[in-house]
């Protein structure tokens, strides 16, 4: 999204600065204006964090949340989220769908800051499992990637770009600038560059719940 984002707020006259951070304290710098605007904003995260907040339509990418498991253990039958009651599992403190289904699913979670000490908690068999972005494969080494198995998407949860409601005039006009990234196929041709498909392609796979025809480019080298 960082491509994306400079290209959008340049169109407005900004020179954008990117900063890497914790996706929750991201939210809380752009809710206490200490930052402009936030890339990854869920309904969920955008509700818990009160009224200083505007999601910023439309939006242009999804959270595919799926279950890293070490390829070692035995294959079992995990197609819902009530196969998982009673496993030990890690997931970052932002994943919305893990928060939502923190006290109602028999789950034992373990909340993290990053993604390192997922894998960490995953391969030392100090958890059953992780929670993470299905696309997020595409980190992997190939010698990783042996390591391990990924389960399909357990939905397709809309992310939004979110502001500061002060900011509510630059809400609108980057809105705006969204729409017209869309329509001109910038937001396409981002997504061909780097997944190999267009972002109209991934909503149409999405709508009709084809999650695994959903690529990633290929495997990273250095694993963070």
């Amino acid at each position: 999204m960082v491509e994306l984002a400079r290209e959008v707020l340049s169109r407005l006259g900004y020179s954008a600065e990117f900063h890497k951070m914790a996706f929750l304290r991201c939210l809380n710098e752009v809710q206490n204006q200490n930052m402009t605007l936030s890339p990854f904003a869920s309904a969920y995260s955008l509700g818990k964090l009160g009224d200083n907040l505007v999601a910023i339509n439309p939006s242009v990418q999804y959270h595919l949340p799926a279950f890293f498991l070490r390829s070692s253990d035995p294959v079992k039958d995990l197609s819902g989220i009530e196969a998982f009651a009673g496993w030990e599992i890690a997931a970052l403190r932002g994943n919305s769908f893990a928060r939502r289904h923190q006290h109602n699913s028999g789950i034992g979670w373990i909340f993290v800051n990053n993604n390192p000490a997922l894998w960490k908690l995953l391969l030392s068999y100090r958890v059953d499992a992780f929670l993470a972005e299905y696309q997020s494969q595409i980190l992997l080494s190939d010698e990783l990637r042996q390591q391990i198995r990924i389960l399909p998407p357990m939905e397709a949860e809309p992310l939004y770009w979110a502001v500061n409601r002060e900011d509510a005039q630059l809400a609108q006009q980057v809105g705006e600038q969204l729409e017209q990234a869309i329509d001109d196929g910038t937001v396409d041709t981002l997504y061909r560059k780097y997944f190999g498909v267009s972002f109209r392609d991934i909503e149409r796979m999405i709508a009709s719940q084809e999650f695994l025809k959903i690529p990633g480019p290929g495997p990273v080298e250095n694993h963070p």
